[in-house]
């Protein structure tokens, strides 16, 4: 992502101010990213397509076509958003357990960043009830105003 594209993905998302490799930029740019970018699945269940995941398809659909998207779109756009900034961001593949009495497969992609104070896990691709934060990977429950983790 060169800057003139990451400046209108932040301006998508209405962040404003300087950009840092920094807990606080991360919460902020996630925050806003679900506050700004709906979950949504309607290219497949009622276009009958299968969303591409090439970054300058997603790029066009979410930031210049001001769509939504699923894990894969969304979390591949907000990945290369932070590594564009300097973050140094790790994609991942994710099992979600919740509701689920069998192990299934993993079928979700989100973000692990890594700071000088350790390693978050991040995702603005859930479209369900997840953190919207940066959940800090260390021993403990993570607290939001919505919910722990």
């Amino acid at each position: 992502m060169n800057a003139t594209e990451r400046n209108l993905y932040l301006q998508r998302i209405g962040y404003e101010g300087e950009t840092s490799v920094s807990l606080r930029c991360l919460e902020a740019l996630m925050e806003l990213h679900l506050r700004s970018v709906p979950f949504e699945n309607l290219e497949s269940y009622e276009e009958g397509r299968v969303p591409s995941l090439e970054i300058n398809d997603i790029y066009r659909k979410i930031v210049v076509r001001k769509r939504g998207g699923y894990c894969f779109e969304l979390n591949k756009l907000f990945y290369e958003l932070l590594k564009s900034i300097g973050f140094q961001v790790i994609p991942l593949s994710v099992r979600i357990l919740w509701n689920k009495e069998k192990r299934p497969p993993m079928l979700h992609r989100a973000i692990l960043v890594t700071l000088a104070d350790g390693i978050y896990y991040c995702d603005v691709g859930y479209g369900g009830p997840g953190p919207k934060y940066p959940v800090k990977l260390e021993n403990g429950i993570h607290e939001e105003k919505d919910g722990s983790f």
